[in-house]
């Protein structure tokens, strides 16, 4: 298997044609995709935007599967400390992409 080490960051607004094909276009680049909202994982984005990569022409190009790091299942709260443990921070997006690397997920 040849090692792919590249990373790819998209910051999608909105899950438009030009959105889905900005993402299908980077798949066979990274091989390995993640998926970071600040949303709740449950009906968002996040789960549109992963069904789109997991139905899409390239899905055969992934080396693992689509990690989604999303949101507690609550509504964001005002509060700077509980607004940081309810969205994802980068620490657990660095444990995410590690372990992709790793092959641990």
């Amino acid at each position: 298997m040849l090692w792919r080490k590249t990373l790819s960051m998209l910051k999608l607004l909105i899950c438009a044609r030009s959105g889905q094909l900005t993402a299908r276009r980077s798949l066979p680049v990274t091989a390995r995709p993640i998926c970071v909202y600040e949303g709740v994982k449950t009906l968002n984005i996040g789960a549109e935007i992963s069904a789109m990569m997991a139905e899409s022409d390239t899905f055969d190009l992934l080396d693992a599967p689509i990690v989604r790091l999303g949101g507690t299942e609550s509504s964001i709260p005002y509060n700077p400390q509980f607004e940081k443990a309810a969205v994802p921070q980068l620490p657990a997006i660095i444990a995410a992409a590690t372990g992709l690397v790793r092959r641990q997920i």
